[in-house]
């Protein structure tokens, strides 16, 4: 009736309690810091409503590092599909600078779309023919299968690949600690 979650939903990381903590703590993770959070709730007795609060702490992992994730990745036996305007295009992608060059010809296409935009206000109906004529469509990508290199570190417990995905991959061995201690509100 008044439990409170093990992890509480945020948009930034993780807001997790001093039980999460410390199945955290046991395992190889990114560079990290446990920032002090407060978490207030209301809640409800027989007879009143009370805002109560909760010590939490925002796990705020290292991104600055994600990166060099990206150079252990397999891009040869990875399943990534690219589309263009909704369509499957073929495209040869070997390494991440080869995906970084694809994002920022898409940024390049946005950059022009944006100039339409400018030139010719209230007039969509010229700048999607202009689109449509000079092919202005990014490729977008979606990764069905990423394989990690031999090299990765295996050892590590946590991490994320935000150009692919925004879910954080953990170890098996994380995972069953957290099954193991019942942890609320996290999905695997």
């Amino acid at each position: 009736f008044n439990s409170i979650n093990d992890f509480v939903h945020s948009l930034e990381e993780f807001i997790i309690n001093d039980k999460v903590k410390a199945i955290l703590d046991r395992h190889k993770l990114p560079n990290h810091d446990f920032v002090p959070a407060e978490v207030f709730r209301e809640e409800k007795s027989l007879f009143f409503r009370k805002t109560v609060k909760y010590n939490y702490y925002w796990f705020n992992f290292d991104c600055k590092d994600t990166t060099d994730y990206y150079d252990f990745i397999d891009f040869s036996r990875s399943e990534i599909v690219y589309s263009k305007n909704g369509n499957v295009v073929n495209l040869k992608v070997d390494s991440i600078s080869d995906l970084y060059a694809v994002r920022n010809s898409s940024y390049l296409i946005s950059d022009q779309i944006n100039e339409l935009y400018k030139a010719h206000p209230n007039n969509k109906l010229l700048i999607n023919e202009i689109i449509k004529e000079k092919d202005l469509f990014g490729i977008n990508w979606r990764a069905e299968k990423i394989v990690l290199k031999e090299s990765f570190d295996k050892e590590l417990d946590l991490f994320s690949l935000p150009i692919f995905s925004s879910r954080t991959y953990i170890s098996s061995r994380l995972k069953e600690a957290l099954l193991h201690e019942k942890i609320t509100d996290i999905s695997f």
